[in-house]
């Protein structure tokens, strides 16, 4: 079967796409030169991934509308990379800097996982970064997860009870029963007047 003429078009366009692609990665700025076969070969993610090592976000970001990509492979990807830049920069100490950047970088951009940032975050121990980006689209599940990693039981179960989940609260007290005594959560139950009866006696 003979290719339409709309198939023989697409693929030379998509040819001339990425031809002029493999042309700007020569530039003296990229410095990244590959032949056509080894464009095919490594393709578009590990490219991608290629730049980002180099820090070129800008550049990254144009290729992933160039090659019209899904934004969570493309743009939103290159986007969580920047802001894991913020974070292992060694000239950024202020991390109320650090948080207040990434919410106006990223705030408005839809499909952003944050929660992927804050993990991040707390593993290099910006522990003022997790917590001013907690409820930045961030799901109350992985909230309270984060909250109880960062030992904040309270805030942890008064965020579960607010919920109106019953299955959640009892998530968090269970959590919270294995990491204490029993004496210090059977104290925390008898503070805690906004738990329900039910939960008391589980």
């Amino acid at each position: 079967m003979r290719p339409t003429v709309t198939v023989i078009n697409d693929l030379c366009t998509n040819v001339i796409r990425d031809l002029r692609l493999i042309n700007n990665l020569q530039h003296i700025n990229i410095s990244m030169p590959l032949t056509f076969k080894q464009f095919e070969l490594i393709g578009t993610s590990i490219l991608i991934d290629r730049l980002l090592r180099r820090n070129l976000h800008e550049f990254a970001t144009s290729v992933t509308k160039l090659l019209r990509m899904p934004a969570e492979e493309g743009e939103n990807r290159i986007l969580v990379q920047w802001a894991v830049q913020q974070l292992v920069n060694p000239s950024n100490t202020n991390e109320e800097a650090i948080a207040n950047a990434i919410k106006a970088h990223l705030g408005n951009v839809p499909g952003i996982p944050f929660i992927d940032i804050v993990k991040e975050a707390f593993k290099l121990k910006k522990f003022i970064v997790v917590r001013r980006l907690l409820d930045v689209k961030v799901s109350l599940r992985d909230q309270i997860d984060m909250l109880l990693m960062l030992n904040d039981k309270e805030e942890a179960l008064q965020k579960a009870l607010s919920s109106g989940d019953t299955d959640l609260a009892l998530f968090v007290l269970m959590r919270i029963k294995s990491s204490e005594s029993l004496s210090d959560y059977m104290l925390r139950l008898q503070r805690s007047k906004s738990l329900p009866l039910t939960l008391h006696l589980q």
